[in-house]
């Protein structure tokens, strides 16, 4: 383990295993993006850009800054603790966190795609909400 990538690699690799990952990160996430996508259009239409993008914010946000601040250095503190990183004087739980913090978290983690969700929404509502408000307009002129 290294500085660079502070989590716990296996060393035994299996080809079965490499399949599995190489067909999750080629289909799965492309799919999972689709998905998350499909109902943007209806949903800003619904909404509107602003109570679109504010529940956005606080479903999307929200998760991402607990997941960031509280789950990810729960999750790197032991790795860290059993390979001998953490060598300060206090080698605390608090003191990890304090110190990942003051660093800036220089991983998300699997929070990633969180963030990525929060700004193709961010991106969506800037630029389909004229649409919607116009495509909204054209169908209540045209009843």
């Amino acid at each position: 383990m290294d500085q660079q990538n502070p989590s716990v690699v296996n060393e035994q690799r299996w080809i079965g295993f490499d399949l599995i990952v190489a067909l999750n990160e080629t289909f799965f996430l492309p799919l999972l993006f689709f998905v998350s996508g499909i109902f943007v259009w209806q949903s800003l239409a619904r909404k509107g850009a602003w109570k679109y993008f504010g529940n956005r914010l606080k479903r999307l946000g929200l998760t991402f800054v607990i997941g960031v601040f509280f789950l990810i250095p729960l999750a790197y503190y032991p790795a860290q603790l059993e390979e001998g990183l953490i060598t300060l004087v206090d080698s605390s739980y608090g003191a990890f966190w304090l110190g990942m913090v003051r660093s800036g978290f220089q991983t998300a983690g699997p929070f990633w795609f969180l963030w990525l969700l929060l700004g193709y929404g961010f991106r969506n509502d800037w630029i389909l909400s004229p649409v919607c408000q116009a495509t909204r307009t054209y169908f209540r002129q045209s009843e």
